[in-house]
């Protein structure tokens, strides 16, 4: 059994969501469900795969291992940003 480890993130820091499979992202709506987005920040991009949801009035991104299967790993906050676009944080507060 080979085990993957996360690529390391820094918590509480805001990451540009870059891409939601495969386009750029334009509604919150596409965050729900099954996602596969790539996230930067400083110049350091990061590939999270999982599911997507609404949970108390917040979207959240539940990431899963590397192949977007098996228990969470993080759970990221989706907020839209002034600028229209979208960013996520693990560990911020909720």
């Amino acid at each position: 059994m080979t085990l993957h480890t996360p690529e390391p993130v820094i918590s509480s820091q805001r990451y540009v969501v870059t891409e939601l499979d495969g386009r750029r992202p334009s509604e919150a709506s596409a965050f729900v469900g099954t996602v596969s987005m790539t996230v930067e920040s400083n110049g350091d991009s990061h590939h999270i795969c999982g599911t997507g949801g609404e949970v108390g009035g917040a979207l959240r991104i539940y990431e899963k291992g590397v192949d977007g299967e098996g228990k969470d790993v993080r759970v990221w906050d989706l907020t839209l940003e002034d600028d229209g676009t979208f960013s996520v944080m693990h560990g911020g507060p909720r």
